[in-house]
């Protein structure tokens, strides 16, 4: 923690400052059926019927433990990586997952959605669904900072942050 500070000192009073706010804001998915349903990322049936299914595990956590959700963030990494994030943030349904995903997801999966995010940073935060999960990853990742201030969630921090 001194290290970290010691190297990042005056960016860690920014995210120190941010982080108070973000300590006192329930971190919620941004789900709303309000609005316009742009499902350009055009996803046959059978991928979006996964997402929808695992969406409702994921609101029920009805985990029996930690080993048991870190399986499905896992397998659900997994099947984003597979379809493509930017295909599946840009599905109004899917993005929900996402969202759903990031509230309680382990420092590790948090890393993960950042460097699948990171390279199409400026397309998410643009576009309509997609720029509610970036929304909730910059909290998430500021929460991250502030309570665990690892040097791999320091870094992510930083690239996210760099103006691109």
């Amino acid at each position: 923690s001194s290290g970290i500070n010691a190297e990042y000192g005056q960016e860690m009073e920014v995210f120190s400052s941010a982080a108070a706010v973000a300590m006192e804001t329930e971190v919620v998915p941004v789900i709303s059926g309000s609005g316009e349903r742009d499902n350009a990322s055009d996803l046959p049936k059978s991928i979006l019927d996964y997402y929808i299914n695992i969406e409702k595990v994921l609101e029920r956590e009805e985990f029996e433990n930690d080993s048991e959700r870190g399986l499905l963030e896992e397998k659900l990494l997994e099947q984003i990586k597979s379809d493509g994030i930017t295909r599946i943030l840009y599905h109004w349904d899917c993005s929900r997952v996402v969202e759903r995903l990031l509230v309680n997801c382990s420092s590790c999966t948090l890393l993960e959605v950042g460097s699948l995010i990171l390279p199409h940073i400026v397309e998410v935060a643009c576009h309509n669904f997609a720029s509610h999960v970036l929304e909730l990853f910059v909290m998430k990742l500021v929460r991250e900072i502030y309570t665990n201030e690892t040097i791999e969630v320091v870094e992510l921090a930083e690239q996210v942050f760099r103006v691109h």
